[in-house]
């Protein structure tokens, strides 16, 4: 837990009620109480040095090192179908200067369903070996996509922008 919860990408400053101001930097480990767990991860509460739960982040069962494989299945991305309208994101995506390659490693259902619309999030884990982690989801259906890119977590951010504007 300790790796998952040391990435925050920056130190981030904040003031707690009693007027202290905390500072927050990448490699710091606090205590966390899991507030929920789902099939794509966990939402785990941090508890700062004021004795307060400043702030909730997912960790992702990618971070976690134990992804379940009865709710997610690796697979070849050629095995796996997009989710409806991901074909054409990632056709935009491969035209993109610096996004090398594109593809679903695995896939899972959740319980209940957050949306029917198509939703893209960039996970904030840093990435491996110039991969970086998109989760894709529709209705009860959740896809983990990995973007091989020389792009930095900004960049990608505004390729999918421009992606996103161009797509739709």
């Amino acid at each position: 837990m300790d790796q998952n919860l040391s990435s925050v990408a920056s130190i981030w400053s904040f003031i707690s009620p009693n007027k202290t101001i905390h500072q927050i930097a990448k490699g710091d480990v606090f205590e966390g109480k899991v507030g929920s767990v789902e099939d794509y991860g966990a939402f785990v509460h941090l508890r700062f040095p004021d004795g307060l739960y400043h702030l909730t982040g997912l960790v992702h069962v990618s971070e976690d090192g134990s992804a379940d494989s009865d709710s997610l299945t690796t697979s070849n991305s050629s095995t796996i179908e997009p989710l409806p309208g991901l074909d054409a994101i990632f056709k935009e995506l491969l035209q993109e200067d610096g996004i090398n390659d594109v593809r679903i490693s695995r896939q899972g259902f959740e319980k209940r369903v957050v949306s029917q619309d198509l939703q893209l999030c960039l996970l904030n884990a840093p990435p491996s070996d110039n991969m970086f982690t998109l989760l894709a989801r529709a209705g009860r259906q959740v896809q983990e996509i990995q973007l091989a890119t020389s792009l930095d977590q900004e960049g990608i951010k505004k390729a999918l922008r421009r992606v996103l504007e161009r797509v739709h």
